[in-house]
């Protein structure tokens, strides 16, 4: 799993995704878990196994973000 950080087209606030294998579109976790909002990257890593297991489960149904543009991850 790729973790990403990236904003929605015309919007300021940042996001935490993943990039999905083969076509590498960016998926949107927070909307697929609200424990993923507010982008924080590095409250993500801090939790471990268990939340990276979390957001595995939350890419199988995260929404891809067309219009995503990607950001420093931390």
């Amino acid at each position: 799993m790729r973790l990403v950080t990236f904003r929605k087209s015309g919007r300021l606030e940042l996001n935490i995704g993943a990039l999905r294998d083969g076509d590498n579109a960016v998926l949107d976790l927070a909307a697929a878990d609200a424990a993923f909002a507010g982008g924080n990257m590095a409250a993500l890593i801090a939790g471990g196994a268990a939340v990276i297991a979390r957001a595995g489960e939350a890419m199988a149904k995260a929404p891809v973000v067309a219009d995503a543009t990607l950001c420093a991850p931390i």
